[in-house]
């Protein structure tokens, strides 16, 4: 349990955030880097059993993931994040519980980048070499930069 709350630090995610049920769009993008069948049995309530049923029921589907949350949750687990990750990292998957938490992590709003314009050689705005003109993407009029390099 330490390992989680470490996880949950180090990446910033509130216990709300653990406490989501598993959204498809997650699930795509976990199954891309995990094992079902290694992480499976580790889901509270789900057995190896349960996983070989899993596999066998559904190998004509394209995508299994689907039946492993519904059988988890028959169960009476609730299908968390939280729960994920403790499972992943209880079948010695502590890297891939950690990109679950990468994916989970609140990302930053961040301004546009300030997109450099001519250095000044052929053709663009001349200037002393090693000069470069900016425009300020943030004003409302034809505002220029000057950065020495």
């Amino acid at each position: 349990m330490a390992d989680i709350k470490g996880l949950q630090q180090r990446y910033g995610l509130t216990d709300a955030e653990l406490g989501k049920k598993c959204e498809d769009e997650h699930l795509t993008a976990i199954s891309r880097f995990i094992s079902w069948d290694s992480v499976g049995p580790y889901l509270k309530g789900v057995t190896r059993q349960d996983m070989k049923d899993i596999r066998h029921d559904g190998q004509y589907q394209q995508d299994k993931r689907g039946m492993l949350i519904d059988k988890w949750e028959e169960t009476g687990s609730e299908a968390t994040y939280g729960a994920m990750i403790t499972a992943m990292v209880k079948a010695r998957k502590r890297s891939e519980a950690e990109k679950v938490c990468e994916l989970l992590r609140p990302q930053p709003v961040t301004p546009p980048p300030v997109v450099p314009s001519s250095r000044g050689s052929r053709g663009g705005p001349k200037g002393p070499k090693g000069t470069l003109y900016t425009l300020n993407p943030y004003s409302t009029h034809m505002d220029f930069h000057f950065l020495q390099l």
